[in-house]
């Protein structure tokens, strides 16, 4: 579940797990037919979390009270009772009214153990009150409320009985075995089934069927034992160098299909069809950027390890997840440090010359200074899998955490720093400084950013978190950059590059664009139709309008499918707004809402269409309800005044722009609307002031400037003007505006 109010719109969006049909002609056949030949492999996954990942209510089963245990939250009281062998609870129902439930499920089983109750409809409901299963020495046996911090009501999204906690969207396809989702649009309701209920053996291999024909024939022709995908890894590390530091791998190095086994579930992604053998086929990552991930890609939320793996030069270099973690137990193949050694001579890391803590410290740990850990719904610990260098340093600059403050909390980071610098006092520079460079004059930083993108040992990921910041100063220099990343060999890299695209306009970008229409995985495919939906398909020529009609057929049917996911309506709203086709964008975005009533990115975006076709008046109710269910967000009053300035009530619309300023100070774009509709009013002298103010705290932002100057010049102040030029002229010299008002301000000595 998520750890925070302030990023489930965002999250909402990426972390849409919808089920899908099996469409492979092999059948499942069940753990208990695998257990026969593979005994060893059956015994590892008694007891695992995959194994126990989901079962039904049961005296064997239920971990918590229920024998009259209660627990207040808020004003609500609720209780936990046993009858005839059944489990319910007591507690607040969708419209806040008191009403007690049956548990049918049981979810998870240590540090904690949530509950699953059944609804009518086909829903299952994730309690957001669940049982603490630690021993009562650690602080466990007892009930907690996952967001015992916030104050969350019936209503609210992250109110048990939302979206956020339907197990049929949102949890199920990883905590079973060949869910078959049935989410019927119609009804709003769900048949979901399984082949079994937790993870078992084919959640990971893939169907059986054919293995047990396989072998009862031994056909020397067939695949990978008759699986659909191999997952077995060849060759391995060993110190091959005499003196070598490190392992290197030996041997033909497996198929990577392993790590995107495992990373179907243990990733924050949104799903786009069956997956077959290839994650990103299958799915779209979760970009590594904030709010997800701190400026520095530390974990900030719960983003389930892959995004955070797929950073490290551990997985640069071919390490795999079986590498560190038995494959059916999940337990590590043995204790931390020794895990470690496999590939790290521990002679010279396993040392206080390395880590500087006595040998029998918690310092001495590897994974501790390199593999932090942060806590998820209240109490499960979550290692970073960046397996990163601790950088106190970063943590000043960016309230990053780091590993010698999360140990030493008695500590300042500055205190941390001082003995970092000394231990390692040419640790090198990190990407995120440059990312964080936003005073400095946009070639400067521009360069800087180049400098790191080129460079040989730059990760993917890096690579395409920097194409973003790249592509939003819409430069040529920018551009061409961009263009290289849309033909690398990553899919990353081109995933940052066709996302980075998105800042220019496409006529520029469609010749780059239409190639990637035909990539090998349906993420690009898909990221690259929502950019070129919009093209007027008369202009273009008959290969390019097949391409693109196919590419369109695509990711509607994609999105047609998962409906379940308020995200992905509104994805499928957005594409069918591109399109043109205003009805069905409408009709979607209602899909959206029906799941998610008040979801404030689809009222938003439901008030946007609404104003396209010119219904102002209905653009208005839905960005009040907006407003009505999230006061303390500026983004519904910002598309409320403009729609108020569309209807000429400009004294509302100029104190909603005020609002949407005063509530969100960090986004430029505000201040400056709100300055513009000040100086539209008659509101002059303010109106300059406010823009002048604003570009002044925000110089890379050249639009804001040019404005400001050219204010400044209708109204005479050719001193204040020829200021912000001297701004303009270091953070955008090549902008042919910017060249303007310095050639008229020239005649002013």
């Amino acid at each position: 579940m998520l750890s925070s109010r302030r990023t489930f719109c965002l999250v909402v969006t990426l972390m849409s797990l919808p089920l899908t049909l099996s469409e492979a002609l092999a059948d499942y056949i069940g753990a208990e037919n695998c257990a026969s030949c593979h005994q060893q492999e059956w015994q590892d996954w008694q007891g695992s979390h995959h194994q126990l990942s989901m079962a039904e209510a049961t005296e064997s089963t239920v971990l918590g009270d229920f024998g009259g245990a209660e627990i207040l939250y808020r004003d609500i009281l609720s209780q936990f009772s046993e009858r005839d062998g059944k489990y319910y609870v007591t507690t607040d129902n969708s419209v806040g009214e008191m009403e007690e439930f049956e548990i049918t499920h049981t979810f998870g089983w240590e540090p904690l153990q949530q509950y699953l109750i059944s609804f009518e409809d086909g829903r299952k409901q994730a309690l957001n009150l669940a049982w603490d299963s630690r021993p009562e020495s650690e602080g466990g046996q007892r009930w907690f409320n996952l967001y015992s911090e916030d104050d969350i009501e019936a209503g609210d999204l992250l109110h048990w009985t939302s979206f956020p906690f339907t197990w049929n969207t949102s949890c199920a396809a990883c905590h079973s075995t060949n869910l078959e989702k049935n989410y019927q649009t119609e009804s709003n309701s769900f048949d979901t089934s399984w082949s079994e209920i937790n993870v078992a053996c084919e959640a990971c291999h893939g169907e059986g069927s054919e293995h047990l024909s396989w072998v009862a024939n031994q056909d020397p022709s067939t695949e990978n034992g008759g699986f659909p995908w191999p997952l077995e890894t060849t060759g391995g590390w060993a110190f091959t160098e005499p003196g070598s530091a490190v392992a290197s791998q030996v041997g033909a190095s497996g198929p990577q299909v392993e790590q995107e086994v495992c990373a179907q579930c243990h990733s924050l992604r949104t799903e786009l069809q069956p997956f077959l053998g290839s994650y990103h086929d299958a799915f779209q990552i979760s970009p590594v950027e904030e709010p997800l991930y701190h400026l520095d890609g530390q974990i900030r939320e719960e983003v389930f390890v892959m995004g955070s793996f797929t950073q490290s030069r551990m997985h640069d270099m071919g390490v795999t997840c079986s590498n560190c973690h038995q494959p059916h137990s999940l337990e590590l193949l043995a204790e931390p440090n020794q895990v470690c050694a496999q590939c790290h001579l521990p002679s010279l890391y396993d040392t206080e010359e390395h880590h500087f803590h006595p040998l029998e410290s918690a310092g001495a740990l590897c994974v501790d200074c390199h593999m932090p850990a942060s806590n998820f719904m209240v109490i499960d610990g979550r290692r970073d899998h960046n397996i990163r260098v601790p950088r106190p340093d970063l943590s000043e600059e960016f309230d990053s955490p780091n590993a010698c403050t999360q140990c030493h909390m008695e500590e300042s980071d500055q205190w941390a720093v001082e003995y970092f610098n000394q231990w390692w006092p040419n640790v090198g520079s990190h990407y995120a400084e440059h990312l964080a460079e936003s005073e400095q004059p946009q070639n400067t930083r521009l360069s800087r950013l180049f400098s790191v993108l080129s460079e040989p040992d730059t990760n993917s990921i890096a690579r395409s978190r920097l194409l973003q910041e790249i592509g939003a100063t819409g430069s040529q220099t920018a551009f061409n950059a961009i263009r290289r990343y849309s033909r690398s060999d990553s899919v990353i890299e081109r995933q940052g590059a066709v996302s980075a695209l998105a800042n220019f306009p496409l006529e520029q970008t469609q010749s780059l664009l239409f190639p990637l229409l035909e990539d090998e995985f349906l993420s690009v495919r898909l990221a690259t139709t929502r950019q070129l939906a919009s093209l007027d398909q008369t202009q273009l020529n008959t290969e390019q309008q097949n391409r693109l009609s196919q590419a369109l057929t695509e990711s509607l049917r994609a999105l047609e499918s998962q409906q379940d996911s308020p995200g992905n309506a509104l994805q499928l709203s957005a594409l069918y707004s591109s399109l043109g086709d205003t009805e069905n964008a409408l009709r979607t975005v209602d899909q959206a809402l029906r799941i998610a009533p008040d979801w404030m990115p689809a009222l938003i975006n439901q008030a946007a269409l609404y104003s396209s076709i010119g219904d102002e008046n209905a653009a208005g109710t839905s960005l009040r309800r907006a407003i009505s269910a999230y006061p303390d967000q500026a983004e519904p009053y910002y598309a409320l005044g403009l729609s108020q300035i569309r209807t000429g009530e400009r004294s509302s619309a100029l104190l909603n722009l005020e609002r949407a300023s005063n509530l969100n100070t960090d986004n430029a774009h505000y201040r400056y609307v709100y300055a513009v509709a000040l100086y539209e009013a008659g509101q002059t002298e303010l109106a300059i002031s406010e823009i002048a103010q604003t570009y002044d705290s925000n110089p890379d932002q050249i639009y804001i400037g040019i404005a400001a100057a050219s204010y400044q010049i209708q109204l005479g102040q050719i001193e204040e003007a020829k200021q912000i030029l001297e701004l303009l002229e270091q953070y955008g010299s090549d902008n042919p505006q910017v060249r303007q008002i310095a050639d008229y301000l020239l005649q002013f000595p």
